[in-house]
């Protein structure tokens, strides 16, 4: 039998591994290499041993030419979904509900993911099959894949997994075994284009998909330009918020801000709108619910001390979901400082328990496209922010007129019809149904969307060439290079000083 090792081997000898560019001539005949390697060993053994062998933008600019064809018109009977685990996260919730959305709508389903059950793993129905996918390397994983997906007779998976660079030999190997793949895409588009090169080939790795479902028209208009059959959708609702209830007796001056602690939801600004805030309102308390990045919230609490507000701001750490439901009903409004979301769960709790929100604007969120019980300032605005929670805080009038927003929202939400939606998904992805009008091809408003795309853009490849020139090896030499007169200098100076 054949070794890894030598199929690994093979794989650098093709054509396109030692070409300098990937002409019609040099992908024919990688193309006709590679076929006999399948053949041969299989196109598990095969995909591993070119993860290994090919760069990222190099295996993207070969499988995008690709053509591989689903199993048409036909429905599927087992749809399997991949994520690595099953709680304490949005999309570990989002899968967990999809899951039972499936079984309801009479589907089997397999759960592949990384880890075996957990007490903390959100509830899906018994009849999910949970399968652990252990391989520790890409061989192990591709060929464990490929087994259970035979043994199971999936038709559709389902991969949530949508920043993982393996999507493209994972998404690969369903398609050469002819299984339909949809990429739920949970956050923003522009995630990638902070990582300079990396943005110019994930957007095209994402066509590999049978369609691309993302949870706003921004996102699907971004991805729909890049090419990709794109669909936007609404996360279904929890059932446990379905019989959510808005809070009665609410403490009007507490302030909440929930959620994972992480640089990435700007916390710290979070502690300057509230410093503002309580220099206003002296009796106002910020409640501040979750756990995370213990360093920042080190940060976080030296600066309450600092400014004198560790009677006022209260840090609750982890909380059960009983004592979390508890603080949505009880506190009198709720702040978010995230300036890049996808579809937040905290926004679509507070919209449940009818909890006024004031946050940053983020006119891409489909979340709070319709205004309601919401009050933005542009990001970064620390003042507008206090300036806004005064106001929710200090006129009556206001404030139920937010509350009723909000769960006027959640109800809309609750309207929605989320397994017509997964129909259309699955008739369009098995059956060859086509993509109807969306909001996001219609003229009326693609105007708007696009407005909404730019700006971002261009902001994070911005970020991304700083990055890129920042961390690259010739960036670094010249600052040691450059560094040296200067640290010369600084000691002759230093030294003269001493002797004088």
């Amino acid at each position: 039998m054949i070794s890894n090792k030598q199929i690994v081997n093979e794989c650098r000898k093709l054509a396109y591994t030692n070409s300098a560019s990937l002409d019609k001539d040099v992908y024919e005949a990688t193309s006709f290499e590679l076929r006999d390697m399948w053949g041969k060993y299989g196109t598990a053994k095969v995909l591993a041993a070119l993860s290994i062998t090919w760069s990222f933008d190099k295996a993207v600019s070969f499988f995008s030419r690709i053509q591989t064809a689903v199993r048409g018109g036909q429905r599927p009977r087992t749809i399997a979904t991949i994520y690595h685990r099953g709680y304490n996260g949005g999309v570990e919730r989002v899968n967990a509900e999809l899951m039972t959305l499936w079984v309801e709508m009479g589907y089997n389903v397999v759960f592949f993911t990384g880890e075996e059950e957990n007490p903390l793993d959100y509830p899906y129905p018994d009849s999910v099959k949970r399968i652990v996918i252990s391989g520790s390397n890409m061989f192990e994983r591709l060929e464990q894949l490929q087994t259970y997906c035979l043994s199971e007779q999936v038709d559709l998976l389902v991969y949530h997994d949508w920043t993982n660079q393996n999507f493209i030999w994972e998404c690969m190997l369903m398609k050469m075994m002819k299984i339909a793949v949809v990429l739920y895409c949970h956050g923003h588009f522009s995630w990638c284009f902070g990582s300079g090169k990396m943005a110019l080939y994930q957007p095209e790795a994402f066509k590999l998909a049978d369609i691309v479902v993302s949870l706003s028209d921004t996102n699907a208009r971004f991805y729909q330009l890049c090419g990709c059959n794109s669909y936007a959708v609404h996360n279904p609702v929890p059932a446990d918020l379905k019989s959510s209830t808005p809070g009665k007796d609410r403490l009007r001056k507490h302030i909440l801000l929930i959620g994972r602690i992480s640089n990435e939801k700007y916390p710290m600004e979070a502690m300057q709108i509230f410093k503002a805030v309580h220099a206003k309102m002296p009796d106002a308390v910020l409640d501040i619910v979750g756990d995370g990045d213990e360093a920042l919230i080190g940060e976080m609490k030296a600066y309450a001390s600092d400014n004198n507000l560790s009677a006022s701001i209260v840090f609750h750490g982890k909380k059960s979901v009983d004592e979390i439901t508890e603080f949505y009903q009880s506190c009198g409004v709720m702040l978010f400082t995230s300036k890049m979301e996808g579809y937040p769960m905290v926004v679509l709790e507070a919209k449940a328990y009818g909890i006024p929100l004031v946050m940053y604007d983020m006119p891409f969120l489909s979340l709070t496209k319709d205004g309601l019980g919401v009050l933005t300032a542009q990001a970064g605005d620390v003042a507008g922010m206090a300036e806004n929670l005064v106001r929710v805080l200090s006129d009556a009038g206001l404030y139920t007129q937010l509350e009723k927003d909000a769960r006027r929202s959640f109800d809309n939400l609750l309207a929605i019809d989320y397994r017509k939606v997964w129909e259309d998904i699955i008739a369009i992805v098995c059956e060859g149904k086509t993509i109807e009008d969306r909001a996001y091809y219609k003229a009326k408003d693609m105007n708007d969307t696009d407005r909404n795309i730019m700006p971002v853009l261009i902001e994070k490849m911005k970020l991304g060439y700083d990055n890129t020139l920042n961390n690259s090896f010739d960036y670094k030499v010249g600052q040691r290079v450059l560094g040296a007169p200067r640290y010369a200098k600084k000691v002759l100076k230093a030294v003269k000083g001493f002797l004088s």
